[in-house]
């Protein structure tokens, strides 16, 4: 490889690092395990495979107990019946499949119990788009905000951050090799983190010369750094220089130390790929996560041959496929390793049911994810697709889907690695996952009784926040005003004390510090189960939106809070409450929530109001119940008319109850707060 492509692969996606980066709270290595007993399975790898463009299963594996409809959406391309091997005659009428005859390397895997199948697989709200699709699929997400991952993670990255908290991209004691490899051009998303950094190196070219590359490229790490933004940069460059040192030799060793079976890899990336990882592997590679990808699977046009559907693009790639995967693992089993790997295929979409008439196929929606290795359960879950059942696009309507891909990959993770529920939910925050999936032998199976549980500390940790007041906020100014303080109406004690927030908290401020308008209460919610309160405060916040400490420090600050993914609520005396759209998580150093700047801030549908460029927190709460009703304006009508007074009923903030604060509450009157948050 030339040098300056090496140079371009390796750095220009930041892929070498893992995470905690400066700030980030440190956790001992390594998660503490359910059982004393011995459960050493740090020897076990997950080799991923993404068919980057959308496989088209329904042509690879074609459900015979619907064949009828399925020829009629497909006239043109769909196979021949005669044509099709049968996987297994002794499946139920409805998971029948007939495979694409280029598949005998996976009917073979199938056959050796091998081979697993997971049809109607997909996420909620499908979407159309190969970026947003694959974004969602790395990341843990799906198309309805369910899965509320912190921003630039990926659940490849949390599952590893999780399983090894205090690892920071370089070697320590028991494992040597980087936590995940990525070979062949692939998005790097998945392997995200909290700071942006990624858990994975990639390789590209010769592993056994990577050593040389590395020597050639980064010289000694950098030293005496400033403490400045282009010292920050330069930080982030020097950790991806002490990462490639630290592992370049010992890549080249587990490369140049490994071999090869007497097995023919197809000459192709995805085979290339497959052949360098049993190399590595079968040199001592521990890496835990592999990932690599073959692509040119978004055929729309052109699929299959004019006149034989068995051939053409599809097939080909079908073929290179099934031949890899297939001397992959015979190459395992011939060096000893067929125990220690599993594999898992899968791609954003599947096609559309119906063809297009350019012998290709569209974007879909449904599709199957497989799991191959001496430790898959081989079979099929899930039921055929019903091709009488299709949406206005022509694809696989969304409502057959039977399993969630995080549930899919999220089984595998817990029987095949052993993450505990707990670690799943940090690795899949804000979703409830089916339980019910065996993807994984009985024989591999960890027992429940050797998963690892993350290892949780109580920290200390500050969090931002923005917020503007509806009422208190002044348009043409940009900024709330500050009566209240102003004209020495604001206790100097935190007021949530009384009914309905009954706080006890002893926060206070001898003398405000400047630009104070008004105390909120905070309240941290835990982003697996959001009426579960972890921890409260009640702080200022200035007239910029901005939330502070009473001594004037910007930021929330949470004392002995465990370690985990949040949700932050903020509530004030006379506006509805919000709670943030988007989770955080304590290996954030400084994480900011701004409720300012978008109505989709707020969890929930317009819980925040427009402000003209804008957004606040809607006033006319004055009960605090989280409901504006008749029981906000009986509270304001006992107090007509009252000056210099720090009442609730006060809408903007002005010291002064009167028609205003009326014409305030019934401008938001019968609107409601969401329902995790009321008081």
């Amino acid at each position: 490889m030339k040098r300056r492509d090496f140079i371009r692969n390796t750095t220009a996606a930041g892929t070498i690092p893992l995470l905690l980066g400066g700030g980030m709270p440190m956790r001992t290595m390594g998660a503490s395990f359910k059982s004393a007993a011995t459960c050493d399975y740090a020897d076990r790898s997950i080799v991923i495979i993404y068919l980057n463009g959308a496989n088209d299963v329904y042509n690879a594996f074609v459900g015979l107990d619907n064949y009828g409809a399925y020829r009629n959406a497909r006239p043109n391309i769909g196979h021949n019946q005669n044509q099709l091997m049968t996987l297994d005659s002794s499946l139920p009428n409805n998971q029948q499949l007939g495979l694409h005859p280029i598949l005998t390397g996976m009917r073979d895997l199938y056959d050796s119990d091998k081979f697993s199948i997971v049809q109607r697989v997909g996420y909620p709200r499908a979407n159309y788009s190969h970026f947003d699709s694959e974004d969602y699929m790395f990341r843990g997400r799906d198309g309805e905000g369910m899965g509320m991952v912190p921003p630039g993670t990926g659940f490849m990255g949390r599952f590893t951050a999780n399983r090894y908290p205090g690892y920071q991209g370089i070697p320590f004691e028991g494992e040597p090799d980087p936590l995940g490899l990525i070979l062949s051009n692939l998005p790097s998303t998945g392997f995200h983190t909290q700071e942006e950094h990624n858990i994975e190196l990639r390789i590209d070219g010769n592993p056994g010369q990577y050593a040389d590359l590395i020597s050639s490229v980064f010289g000694e790490p950098l030293t005496n750094i400033p403490g400045t933004e282009n010292g920050t940069k330069l930080n982030y460059i020097n950790n991806i220089n002490v990462a490639a040192n630290l592992y370049a030799s010992r890549i080249s060793d587990t490369y140049n130390l490994g071999s090869n079976s007497n097995v023919n890899y197809p000459s192709s990336s995805l085979g290339n790929d497959l052949e360098i990882i049993a190399k590595m592997l079968s040199g001592g590679s521990r890496t835990k996560i592999f990932l690599t990808s073959t692509g040119g699977w978004d055929n729309h046009n052109e699929q299959v041959n004019n006149g034989n559907t068995t051939q053409g693009r599809h097939s080909d790639l079908l073929g290179n496929l099934s031949n890899s995967v297939k001397a992959f693992h015979d190459d395992l089993q011939n060096l000893g390793l067929g125990d220690n790997v599993l594999t898992i295929i899968f791609s954003e979409f599947a096609r559309k049911a119906e063809e297009n008439g350019n012998l290709g196929t569209d974007h879909g929606t449904l599709n199957n994810i497989f799991v191959v290795g001496n430790g898959a359960r081989s079979g099929v879950t899930g039921t055929n697709y019903d091709f009488t059942d299709i949406d206005r696009r022509g694809a696989i309507n969304q409502e057959q889907r039977e399993y969630d891909y995080r549930s899919v990959f999220g089984s595998v993770l817990q029987d095949w690695m052993g993450a505990s529920d707990e670690s799943l939910a940090e690795v899949f925050p804000g979703i409830s996952l089916d339980n019910s999936l065996s993807l994984v032998d009985t024989n591999s199976i960890v027992d429940s009784q050797c998963y690892w549980v993350p290892a949780v500390q109580n920290i200390e940790w500050t969090v931002g926040a923005k917020i503007f007041l509806q009422g208190y906020y002044d348009e043409t100014a940009g900024e709330m005003r500050r009566n209240l303080v102003e004209n020495n109406l604001v206790p100097t004690s935190q007021p949530y004390t009384g009914a309905p927030f009954n706080y006890t908290g002893s926060e206070s401020a001898s003398t405000f510090p400047t630009d104070t308008v008004d105390w909120v209460l905070v309240e941290l919610r835990d982003a697996s189960a959001l009426n579960t309160l972890v921890a409260t405060k009640a702080v200022l916040v200035r007239k910029d939106g901005m939330l502070m400490e009473p001594s004037g420090t910007v930021g929330v600050t949470f004392v002995n809070i465990p370690s985990g993914f949040y949700h932050l609520a903020v509530y004030h005396r006379s506006h509805l409450a919000v709670l943030s759209a988007t989770s955080i998580s304590t290996t954030q150093a400084s994480p900011m929530l701004d409720f300012t700047q978008t109505v989709g801030s707020a969890m929930g549908t317009n819980q925040q109001a427009d402000l003209n460029g804008a957004f606040g927190m809607h006033v006319g709460d004055y009960d605090s119940n989280g409901i504006c009703n008749n029981q906000d304006f009986n509270i304001w009508k006992r107090e007509p008319a009252a000056l210099d007074a720090y009442l609730t009923s006060d809408g903007d903030g002005n010291g002064i109850i009167n028609n205003q604060d009326f014409n305030r509450w019934k401008g938001n009157s019968s609107r409601i707060g969401i329902n995790e948050i009321q008081k």
